[in-house]
């Protein structure tokens, strides 16, 4: 496994309570977030991002993320179809690559379709019950808060359209700092992890409303080295 495309960008979200976080991220109308995704060693800025929420209907949502140059040229484009509170349908356009697809559920599976250079691949799996898709992952982080304080671990399995597979991975607490509680995500295999490389570290506030500070490691966008596209490893800020 060369690559581990979990959309970090997609965690940096603001909420008041774990309890309310459906009321005040999900179901607002209009709710846009934005941000910036920076150069690890000199903060460079490498990309926007933003997210907006467009309220279809009493039980559905449409979450759409960006991210596009400093310039606007987009990047990455994913679009969610919220049902009943939870991800249905994910699609996806890696402009950069030009690779698209999208994975779907229904009737107790996950089904995958990825497309490169015109060549499209069909899948489908039985639905993990586990399954936490990008745009719910800071969700699953606050439902399981207790969890993770307590030292323990939580895994899940999260959807890799690309490989059109969901692969585990697992959440732990690392450390509390002065800058706030640092908590790590790789993949649980250990064969899987090693190929990842490090792993996502999450830096949440300790007290009020723990929301995500800082978030370094694999990003959604690549980077171009010597006309090679390559994963980048960056910093995630969110505009509160």
């Amino acid at each position: 496994m060369n690559r581990a495309y979990i959309y970090v960008c997609l965690l940096l979200m603001s909420l008041i309570s774990a309890s309310s976080f459906a009321d005040e991220v999900f179901y607002q109308t209009g709710d846009t977030l934005t941000g910036e995704i920076q150069n690890i060693s000199d903060k460079k800025l490498l990309y926007n991002y933003t997210r907006v929420v467009e309220h279809q209907g009493t039980d559905k949502n449409l979450v759409t993320r960006a991210y596009v140059y400093p310039d606007g040229k987009p990047a990455v484009t994913e679009t969610m179809l919220y049902t009943g509170g939870r991800v249905t349908k994910m699609m996806w356009q890696q402009f950069q690559v030009n690779e698209e697809g999208q994975f779907e559920i229904k009737n107790g599976k996950v089904y995958f379709t990825y497309k490169k250079d015109g060549v499209v691949e069909q899948s489908n799996q039985p639905l993990d019950d586990d399954f936490v898709s990008q745009d719910e992952l800071l969700e699953f982080i606050y439902k399981n808060w207790a969890t993770l304080m307590s030292g323990k671990n939580v895994k899940f399995h999260l959807p890799v359209i690309y490989r059109q597979e969901t692969i585990g991975f697992k959440l732990s607490k690392l450390e509390e700092t002065s800058e706030g509680i640092k908590i790590s995500m790789k993949p649980s295999s250990f064969f899987v992890a090693a190929a990842f490389g490090k792993p996502i570290v999450f830096t949440l506030k300790k007290d009020g409303d723990h929301r995500v500070l800082s978030v370094e490691g694999r990003v959604s966008p690549k980077i171009q080295e010597n006309k090679v596209w390559k994963d980048l490893n960056a910093l995630l800020l969110i505009n509160y």
